[in-house]
Order: C-alpha cells, then sequence, then structure tokens
C-alpha cells in the first residue's frame, strides 16, 4: 500500500483512508481475541477449582455461565462498536 502511494498510483486521501480501514479492522481483532483469551483462561481456572473442590461445583458452574453471559455481552458491545458480526458463546457452549 505505501508503494502505491509512493509510485502515485493512489492518492493521499485514498492512502489515508485505507490506513484507517486496516488500522479498525486491526483493532477489532485485537478487541476480539482479548476477550476470547479473557474466557479461555478464566474457564482453565474455574475447571481447575472443580478438579480440585468438587463439592464447589455447582457453585463453579454458576460462575462459568455469569462467565459466558459477561463474554457474549462484551462481544455485543465490540459488535456495535465497529458494526460487524462477532462470535458468541451459545447455551451449549459452542463458539459462533
Amino acid at each position: 500500500m505505501r508503494l502505491e502511494y509512493l509510485q502515485n498510483h493512489i492518492t493521499e486521501e485514498r492512502f489515508k483512508q485505507r490506513l484507517q480501514q486496516y488500522e479498525k479492522r486491526r483493532e477489532k481483532k485485537r478487541d476480539i481475541r482479548d476477550i476470547l483469551t479473557m474466557f479461555t483462561q478464566t474457564s482453565t481456572d474455574i475447571f481447575a477449582q472443580i478438579f480440585y473442590h468438587p463439592s464447589k461445583a455447582d457453585e463453579l458452574a454458576k460462575i462459568f455461565v455469569e462467565l459466558r453471559a459477561y463474554t457474549n455481552e462484551t462481544l455485543g458491545k465490540i459488535g456495535s462498536r465497529y458494526t460487524c458480526k462477532v462470535p458468541y458463546i451459545t447455551e451449549t457452549w459452542e463458539f459462533f
């Protein structure tokens, strides 16, 4: 893209527009990745707690459901901010 601009194949305005599009796409992907990383790491912690403290399984299962709701809510906000589709976690724990 820079080469196209330097060789005058695209205008400065078009170059700036494409840079903004690239940056917005990069930020959106980073935001989604951060939320899914948080979900994965927290889920791992919850599973470890269930393994080491089976008597707390019901309590931890509720926390897990709340984590899914929080994750979906936050992903929805990202979708609204960038006006795009985002992944979500279904009630059967599938990613779509």
